[in-house]
């Protein structure tokens, strides 16, 4: 029984010390901490006038690549100023056949990118 006991005390230690040693340094660097996630503070909110602007000059955009680019290439909006594009399009929409709304959206479109 004395040696059995022995034997089992003997192999305890022989494992143990065997084993891989991992100093507490390498312990933290092994196993990162775990980092806190942070949530970003929602973004303010749009007024329903801008974000109708925007969502008008998204489509003006589809609008103006597919009916202006149709017959000539693109012009660059910001090469115009406001007033020098509200003259193209009155001349070019009925050309383009654009609709009423098409009209409004290209025109949100080219004066959002506008020259100053």
């Amino acid at each position: 029984m004395k040696s059995t006991l022995s034997l089992i005390l003997l192999a305890t230690v022989i494992l143990v010390s065997c084993s891989k040693k991992i100093s507490p340094a390498q312990q933290t660097a092994a196993a990162p901490p775990a980092q806190a996630t942070q949530v970003a503070p929602p973004p303010p909110p749009v007024e329903p006038a801008t974000r109708s602007i925007d969502v008008k000059a998204d489509q003006g955009k589809i609008v103006y690549q597919a009916k202006c680019g149709k017959c000539h290439g693109l012009k660059n909006p910001g090469d115009f100023t406001v007033d020098q594009w509200d003259g193209i399009l009155r001349k070019m929409a009925p050309n383009a056949r654009l609709t009423s709304e098409e009209t409004e959206q290209v025109t949100a479109y080219v004066r959002s990118l506008a020259k100053k």
